[in-house]
């Protein structure tokens, strides 16, 4: 008698703590998982594949200021994101010098992100042995944001303990929601979505993924630099901006210590604007993004270096808006899918 007496209140005392105990394995590999993550996942992409799709275009000359390189967004390459803008026509001839490459993502960025990211972390390991630095900068225009911070979270060693510094200009780090609108037009219209469409949608397995496994945090030293006019990346207002996440140096180009509300960035724009290049290009010389008050407000009308480039700025304009064109030309040729792409299981532990 006295031992069931006893086991029923062993069974009663034990009973809240079963009823609390998580049911299901990935909720327990989820408490379990280190955040960040502490080791690399595996590729599926081949180290020759990506070397094959990163440009330089005047060669790796190891320059003091090491490589910078450049991830282009949806529906662009490589060459039509910065083969003529201010990251490669002027950071090389800059002090100290800067070796300057790209990376045209396959399906023009419109694929699994999750296989965009591992060109980042790929190049990475790559660029970093042959840069003077013995580390990469990386600099990225709107979906290439995100392909860069899961390339951060998921892959430590080859990517996150190489890279220097980390440039974001117009950045879904929180996802957009034109993304949203944009997949249920075509999933009426088309039968589906690119993938990269859904994964950057606010709310999204990848989005929110990718918010668990950083802690919504920056991994390294980063510039998160946007516009209040961006059409493409929403909402890029307050406090709730997209391009805004935790323990990076934010610069939203329309506050008044910045340029004021009248600088007429969007979302295209923002790869050829003077003042994100100036505050990119201090960012880089310093080693960490630089102070607001360092910022100079000739940056806000034009670029002021000498090099000639101020001379060609409606030529530039010329030449993004053929990059523009392209971009929207590409997205009904796309191929797309019933829905957003599957988590891969290396990531698996953060998915919601």
């Amino acid at each position: 008698m006295l031992l069931s007496t006893r086991s029923l209140l062993l069974s009663l005392l034990a009973a809240p703590f079963a009823l609390a105990a998580p049911s299901s394995p990935s909720l327990l590999a989820t408490r379990a998982a280190a955040v960040p993550p502490t080791t690399d996942a595996p590729f599926s992409v081949s180290a020759a594949t990506v070397q094959g799709a990163i440009e330089c275009p005047f060669g790796i000359q190891r320059k003091p200021g090491g490589i910078v390189y450049l991830i282009h967004g949806t529906g662009s390459t490589g060459k039509e994101s910065w083969g003529s803008g201010p990251w490669v026509s002027l950071l090389p001839n800059l002090g100290p010098g800067f070796d300057v490459c790209y990376v045209t993502l396959p399906d023009r960025s419109q694929g699994d992100a999750q296989i965009s990211a591992e060109y980042v972390a790929r190049g990475v390991q790559f660029l970093a042995p042959q840069s003077a630095t013995g580390k990469v900068s990386l600099v990225g225009h709107s979906q290439g944001n995100l392909n860069i911070e899961w390339a951060l979270a998921f892959w430590p060693v080859a990517a996150r303990s190489l890279t220097a510094e980390y440039i974001a200009l117009a950045a879904d780090f929180q996802g957009t929601l034109d993304g949203i609108l944009y997949c249920s037009a075509t999933k009426i219209l088309e039968g589906g979505c690119p993938a990269a469409e859904f994964q950057q949608s606010t709310g999204s397995h990848f989005v929110n993924t990718l918010r668990k496994a950083t802690a919504n945090s920056a991994l390294v030293p980063t510039a998160s630099i946007y516009t209040i006019y961006d059409e493409v990346v929403t909402p890029e207002v307050g406090p709730g901006a997209t391009s805004v996440i935790n323990k990076a140096s934010l610069y939203p180009l329309q506050d008044l210590d910045i340029c004021g509300p009248l600088h007429p960035a969007e979302h295209f724009s923002m790869i050829i604007d003077p003042a994100a290049f100036e505050i990119g290009y201090k960012s880089l010389v310093a080693g960490k993004p630089i102070a607001r008050s360092a910022i100079d407000k000739r940056s806000c009308i034009d670029f002021y270096y000498g090099t000639g480039f101020n001379n060609n700025t409606f030529a530039k304009g010329a030449e993004l808006l053929e990059a523009i064109v392209k971009d929207v030309v590409s997205f009904p040729t796309a191929d797309v899918v019933k829905a957003e792409p599957a988590i891969k299981a290396y990531a698996a532990p953060y998915a919601a």
